[in-house]
């Protein structure tokens, strides 16, 4: 399956309508601006991840998983 546009996801117009939502109620005095423009930064890194996993995320899965030997102790005998 293709990975579609990133203005066609759901999750472009949570971020965007997130973002939105922090500017009004900075503006209308609602929210303090520090906290607004922190829940947008927030918001728009998770997106930016989420877009990451999105696109590179079947190269990653498709890659072998190598596993280093252990090296533990037996554990010791109850008495």
């Amino acid at each position: 399956m293709p990975t579609r546009s990133g203005f066609r996801t759901s999750e472009f117009w949570v971020t965007t309508l997130t973002s939105l939502a922090a500017l009004v109620a900075a503006l209308t005095s609602n929210l303090n601006p520090r906290y607004a423009a922190i829940g947008a930064a927030i918001s728009e890194g998770l997106y930016a991840i989420s877009r990451a996993i999105t696109k590179h995320g079947v190269a990653l899965a498709t890659r072998p998983v190598t596993v280093a030997p252990t090296t533990l102790a037996p554990a010791p005998p109850v008495a």
